[in-house]
């Protein structure tokens, strides 16, 4: 085929790649009418996928905060960022770990 002779050694290796996993599947399903996944079966499986990846991860979140409108160098409005501190929930979490409330709570799946 022209991908197996193609002189880059990438196109080579991806359409081997691609070529066994058509195969392989092909085998696997000798003699099977291929069913076509509802949508409903593929959001199940995309958002098993979901899940799982997030119960990996070790979420952290930043929050960026613009210091003036006017996007000069070395120039803070202070109205501006209490207003993005209170839109954001910081100020209202700092309000609730003062209290003594746990505020950061371990992700279990």
């Amino acid at each position: 085929s022209l991908f197996e002779q193609d002189s880059s050694d990438l196109i080579k290796e991806i359409y081997g790649v691609q070529k066994s996993q058509t195969e392989d599947s092909a085998g696997a399903q000798a003699g099977k009418p291929t069913k076509q996944k509802t949508v409903s079966q593929q959001f199940k499986i995309q958002l098993a996928s979901l899940i799982e990846m997030v119960e990996k991860t070790d979420p952290h979140y930043i929050r960026c905060l613009k210091p003036n409108d006017a996007a000069k160098p070395m120039l803070m409005t202070r109205k501006r960022l209490t207003m993005q501190l209170r839109y954001g929930g910081v100020l209202e979490a700092v309000r609730v770990a003062r209290m003594g409330y746990p505020i950061r709570l371990d992700h279990v799946g």
